[in-house]
């Protein structure tokens, strides 16, 4: 017996959030994230990183929170 249960995805989504990214990314702007995106996620919708950034010092698994401004310098 098979139920529709649709109504859990509505109930337990993820919440979205927005994310400004600015700086060494190919398409910087404000980007809707899901509620426990990592940085790495965010660089990837922006298009990735241009090929003159040191990505040392980035780090790439924080979480993003909402109305969060990032710059990759």
């Amino acid at each position: 017996m098979r139920q529709n249960r649709s109504w859990l995805k509505e109930i337990y989504a993820p919440a979205k959030i927005h994310v400004k990214i600015s700086g060494k990314v190919r398409n910087p702007g404000i980007y809707e994230m899901f509620h426990g995106d990592q940085v790495k996620h965010l660089v990837e919708k922006a298009g990735g990183l241009t090929s003159n950034v040191d990505n040392s010092n980035i780090i790439l698994d924080a979480e993003v929170i909402d109305g969060q401004v990032i710059r990759i310098e």
